[in-house]
């Protein structure tokens, strides 16, 4: 088989956060392959929030904590990362490689084929000394779109159309597929094509579609959503959940933390924190 034919996954293996003495959660592992979607389970205080940005390296990044394990996206044939060297006390280094999936993705459901363009590998190492993610390779951060419980800790602009389209101008990317996307999004979410509205006027429901739209027209390859359906009307979270079907489609991987039992009749995995 052919690289271009093979489908990514993302494996997780023993995978621990500490917070000095607290321990968040140990040893978890799980795989995700290309095109499904996985619900993180648990009660309030579970790890599933932690568990998110420990994947995307949100915690190795920004805050203190020791994160160890690996976090793999690789081929399904071979893991060129295999080994598993220790660089330091507590520490293990998380490798990534990607095969990149441009994927063609407009949202019309037409449109919504698989169609990788070129492989890419990607690199992120724990440091020893500070905990700190390292990336070797900058477009690391874009394997990643990460919808956050509040919204409101999450927009960046004071207007629609700037925190709508930013991620994907700084991407450079095809601006007639981003422009046929949004089409598409306003077909479901009518409110976008007000561009000139202030974000601090919108509803919470609202801010959190709008930041859903501008990470699907960044077009991130893996979807980590944090309790998606806060919030939101029975409308939106019909619209959010055909998305994220359209998201499995074309050969995402999404990844969501619920309390709800919404996406259980079309999700391929449970993970179940405790």
């Amino acid at each position: 088989m052919e690289n271009g034919d093979v489908k990514p996954q993302l494996s997780v293996s023993d995978l621990s956060l500490k917070f000095n003495d607290n321990t968040i959660f140990e040893n978890i592992n799980f795989t995700c392959q290309s095109g499904t979607l996985t619900l993180l389970k648990g009660k309030n205080g579970s790890g599933k929030t932690c568990l998110l940005n420990s994947i995307c390296g949100v915690v190795q990044k920004h805050f203190n904590g020791i994160v160890q394990g690996s976090v793999v996206i690789s081929s399904a044939i071979t893991d060129i990362f295999s080994e598993n060297k220790t660089v330091g006390v507590g520490f293990t280094p998380t490798r990534l490689e990607q095969v990149t999936t441009s994927l063609t993705p407009t949202l019309d459901a037409a449109d919504m084929e698989s169609s990788p363009t070129h492989l890419k590998r990607v690199t992120a190492r724990v440091t020893p000394t500070t905990g700190e993610a390292s990336d070797t390779n900058e477009n690391f951060p874009y394997l990643f779109g990460f919808l956050m419980q509040e919204p409101d800790k999450q927009l960046c602009f004071p207007f629609i159309e700037e925190e709508l389209f930013f991620g994907a101008e700084n991407l450079k990317r095809d601006r007639s597929i981003v422009e046929k996307e949004y089409n598409n999004l306003l077909e479901l979410f009518p409110f976008l094509k007000d561009s000139d509205s202030e974000t601090f006027s919108l509803s919470f429901g609202q801010k959190k579609v709008l930041l859903f739209c501008a990470m699907i027209l960044k077009d991130p390859f893996i979807f980590l959503l944090d309790e998606p359906n806060a919030g939101l009307s029975d409308d939106f979270r019909q619209s959010i959940r055909n998305l994220v079907l359209k998201l499995k489609a074309r050969g995402n991987i999404i990844i969501v933390a619920e309390h709800e039992n919404f996406y259980d009749d079309i999700c391929d995995n449970v993970l179940e924190l405790c």
